[in-house]
């Protein structure tokens, strides 16, 4: 099962505290991250402090953020992060928070096409890194796939890493109009 690392979250969709969440429109909206904290306090504190957190040390100037300000928000994604990513957390190989919400997860083509519709319901993810694993290369879905997947819409980053593909796959790749990357 991966484990969390600070670098993002969204209240899942089948939860009663997703009125207010930034939508994939408005990915950086500190003001609705920060409505929702307010929002979802007397339910989960911590979540709610996470986001704040983290709102914070974005706006911080490099250098200049308290070590115990890191540490505290080391502490709470580690008590909470798996909790806050779902199922997602043991469907990837790692994931990150940034601003208080899940926003680069790093998983197997397999797992994309099974899970992303599921991901993107619940999380606003921007940035995706395929890693494939050799052993299992020949099991892995055609990129095809992938490719023509609407995940890839939604994202501002790609890193497809060790992605084995035919040139016929790159054409179908190049051929997506993809409006954030």
């Amino acid at each position: 099962m991966s484990r969390p690392t600070v670098g993002s979250f969204m209240v899942s969709t089948s939860d009663k505290t997703n009125r207010g969440v930034p939508g994939p429109e408005v990915p950086n909206d500190d003001a609705g991250r920060l409505a929702l904290a307010d929002f979802i306090e007397g339910e989960d504190g911590a979540r709610a402090e996470f986001i704040r957190l983290q709102i914070e040390l974005e706006n911080q100037p490099k250098g200049q953020i308290p070590k115990s300000r890191l540490k505290h928000q080391s502490d709470l994604l580690h008590a909470n992060g798996q909790r806050w990513a779902g199922d997602l957390a043991g469907q990837v190989l790692d994931y990150h928070f940034h601003r208080g919400f899940l926003r680069r997860v790093i998983c197997h083509t397999s797992a994309l096409v099974d899970h992303a519709d599921s991901w993107m319901a619940q999380h606003p993810i921007r940035d995706l890194a395929i890693h494939e694993d050799p052993d299992i290369h020949e099991e892995a879905p055609h990129p095809t796939k992938l490719l023509m997947h609407p995940i890839l819409a939604e994202l501002e980053c790609l890193d497809l890493g060790t992605a084995m593909w035919t040139d016929g796959d790159w054409a179908v790749f190049a051929g997506r109009e993809l409006p954030r990357l």
